[in-house]
């Protein structure tokens, strides 16, 4: 499946009525492939309500999905519990999987973490001797030299629309700079709201590709 980029800020408050016709309340075709061009065949398997009722909102962790303190108070027990166990032993898988980007990028970070992607430096472990190097600087191509510490890399996280500063270069493993750009927050006019670290380390790895290939 090929990524067709993160959620546009001007995207993130739409509910399902807003992809239905006024007059019929069948599904919006056109304001599907504009929004979900992957995933129209399979939205569209989905029927909508002939009755034209409205979206509401349930509270998942009781049956009747009515909210009440006394769920409410467990399901924050609960979280807590599980945000002390993540701070101290980091679940990397979880902080792949999970993430708000698309599957392909998913995959793409986890062969990053597990050494599968075919940079320099695995290839050369491999008994590969072609492309072992950077081919921007010459250094020994690992994964946080390709995605962090090159010089040519970065200027583009200098020149990336974070909210907060973020400075990746200090990170000496690819899980720590995944970890903080997690927490990133991209400022407009770009208008993304999930995880652009990940895109980014995207277009630098295809950029990368073309220089060698092309």
């Amino acid at each position: 499946m090929t990524p067709y980029g993160p959620v546009l800020e001007k995207h993130q408050d739409l509910v399902v009525s807003d992809f239905l016709t006024r007059e019929t309340k069948q599904w919006n075709i056109a304001a599907l492939k504009e929004v979900f061009p992957l995933l129209v065949d399979t939205i569209t398997l989905l029927k909508p309500s002939m009755t034209g009722r409205s979206d509401g909102v349930a509270w998942l962790g009781s049956r009747s999905g009515i909210y009440t303190t006394r769920p409410g108070y467990f399901a924050a027990a609960e979280l807590e519990q599980q945000q002390m166990t993540t701070a101290q032993t980091p679940d990397w898988k979880k902080l792949i999987w999970t993430g708000r980007t698309s599957p392909k990028i998913k995959l793409f970070l986890w062969k990053i973490t597990q050494g599968a992607l075919p940079t320099g430096a695995n290839l050369q472990r491999r008994g590969l001797l072609q492309h072992t190097t950077c081919v921007r600087c010459g250094e020994v191509e690992t994964e946080s030299h390709l995605f962090l510490h090159c010089e040519y890399v970065e200027k583009i996280w200098s020149a990336s629309l974070f909210k907060d500063q973020v400075t990746l270069s200090t990170c000496s493993e690819f899980l720590e700079a995944l970890k903080l750009g997690k927490i990133a927050t991209c400022l407009p006019p770009v208008g993304v709201v999930s995880d652009v670290f990940p895109w980014i380390c995207w277009f630098i790895w295809l950029a990368r590709n073309q220089l060698i290939f092309d």
